[in-house]
């Protein structure tokens, strides 16, 4: 699938030109020096999706979940999301220092993870950081989205196969 093309399922209308899908989803990506991967946060519009029923039980799934009203990541989910790793990582008597980005939504919280009190420091990249700079951007990330993208190809094909008749 092209970047910023859509499907047109057989029993839809056809669409004149091209058209952009509005609905967006934020994934949170982090992993360690040493290959450990972060357990993924997808941050969508719906407060109720309907695909974790799909994955299983929410201590099942593989991905985490939360809403926000544009799908977009926010200052109080970023905070959540920190305390739950802060946590997990002083039970695991860890010390962690994370990279981010400067994304508003991680403005104002490096000092309050500043290791003093908490097992977790956070550095933000200086403003107008290359992609090459970002550890995460360095391949990770567009390997995942290339995965997500050729896995979507196949439902839906799949689910177009499964639908037509001879």
């Amino acid at each position: 699938m092209s970047e910023g093309k859509s499907f047109v399922a057989a029993n839809e209308a056809r669409v004149a030109g091209r058209k952009t899908s509005k609905s967006r989803v934020t994934l949170l990506i982090g992993c360690s020096m040493t290959g450990e991967k972060l357990p993924l946060l997808c941050i969508g519009s719906a407060k109720k999706p309907r695909w974790p029923v799909v994955l299983g039980k929410k201590a099942d799934a593989p991905i985490a979940y939360a809403s926000s009203g544009k799908g977009w990541m926010n200052t109080a989910l970023f905070n959540k999301w920190l305390q739950e790793f802060n946590g997990k990582i002083t039970r695991q008597d860890r010390q962690c220092m994370l990279l981010v980005d400067n994304c508003p939504a991680h403005l104002g919280l490096c000092e309050k993870y500043d290791g003093v009190k908490a097992n977790l420091r956070l550095v933000m990249f200086p403003k107008n950081t290359t992609a090459k700079l970002q550890p995460c951007d360095q391949g990770f990330i567009r390997s995942l989205k290339a995965h997500y993208r050729g896995k979507l190809a196949r439902l839906i094909l799949n689910k177009e196969a499964k639908s037509v008749s001879l």
